[in-house]
């Protein structure tokens, strides 16, 4: 190689466009160790030294070869995830914008359903009876019911399509408000709530209150026939690891039901408790977004705690 050496171009092969995953075997001599070093540094895949074994060297070819094949297929199948992932993004958001059209529209004949209902029994309770009156009355719960689903799946819906800035949010403030929301459930179960210092985080404060409202809101539903109801909102640190947890010592939920939860439409039997089944789908998806992590703590009468983790105010 007239006014060259191995290791110029080597340095010129890995310029080329398809350079980078060329394999380049240098040879050096036994006792040069500087050699060795710059044949790393001008990234060469590998080396051998002389005298040659040619033994050797066909097995040393043979494994770099390999394992050029297996980046070239690990490169193609990352560039294939990266494709699929792009696709799912996109029609997850059209199943997102599906459904937040979908459930907007049907809340406008329901609330005009409701409204006729409530005048129906309001106008002519006289001609319609005592019977019907309840019926009507079974209708207008059920529309409320139905409501409430399609308020629950717009949330759904919005999550990640929030408006609004990432700001500093105190939990403390935020796990208050959800108690205070909850305020007459509380006070007519006699519940006793305690809350430790929670402190702040960055985030969106709406997506916070949503996650403290629904497990505070849990909690209270599902505390079932115990003697002293007991709800405790606090914040521990393990190992590094933050998390934030709403406990109670209500009935509690078998092991074997802890991940079908988290999914839409799914509810404990145990109580005939008002809801959509839909409040835990949206803590999940929220605490997801932001790429922390939801978990429960429960087993059979045993109460429930629900523990997620989110990213720290730096």
């Amino acid at each position: 190689m007239p006014k060259a050496d191995g290791f110029s171009v080597c340095g010129q092969i890995r310029q080329m466009p398809e350079g980078a995953n060329t394999p380049v075997m240098m040879m050096t001599g036994a006792e040069d160790v500087d050699a060795i070093h710059k044949a790393y540094e001008v990234s060469a895949t590998d080396f051998i030294t002389k005298p040659l074994n040619w033994v050797l060297l066909g097995y040393r070819l043979r494994y770099v070869l390999r394992a050029a094949r297996t980046r070239e297929n690990l490169a193609v199948s990352e560039a294939n995830l990266r494709e699929q992932a792009v696709v799912l993004q996109a029609r997850n958001a059209e199943l997102d914008s599906f459904a937040w059209a979908l459930s907007h529209d049907l809340k406008t004949p329901l609330v005009s359903l409701q409204g006729m209902a409530g005048l129906l029994v309001e106008e002519c309770s006289d001609e319609i009876g005592e019977q019907a009156q309840h019926y009507v009355g079974r209708i207008a719960a059920t529309v409320g019911e139905m409501g409430a689903l399609l308020s629950n799946v717009l949330a759904l819906s919005r999550i990640g399509r929030e408006e609004g800035a990432i700001e500093k949010v105190s939990l403390d403030e935020v796990a208050d408000l959800s108690i205070e929301r909850h305020a007459a459930t509380i006070r007519k179960r006699d519940v006793k709530v305690t809350r430790g210092e929670l402190g702040e985080v960055r985030g969106l404060r709406v997506q916070l209150e949503q996650v403290f409202g629904h497990l505070v809101g849990n909690a209270v539903k599902y505390l079932g026939p115990v003697a002293e109801a007991s709800i405790e909102i606090g914040r521990r640190a393990d190992s590094g690891v933050v998390e934030y947890y709403v406990r109670d010592n209500g009935i509690g939920i078998d092991p074997a039901y802890h991940a079908k939860i988290f999914e839409p439409f799914q509810r404990l039997k145990e109580l005939p408790v008002d809801g959509t089944g839909v409040g835990l789908t949206i803590v999940k998806k929220i605490v997801d977004g932001v790429d922390g992590r939801l978990r429960v703590e429960s087993a059979r009468g045993k109460g429930a705690t629900f523990c997620f983790t989110w990213p720290q105010t730096s």
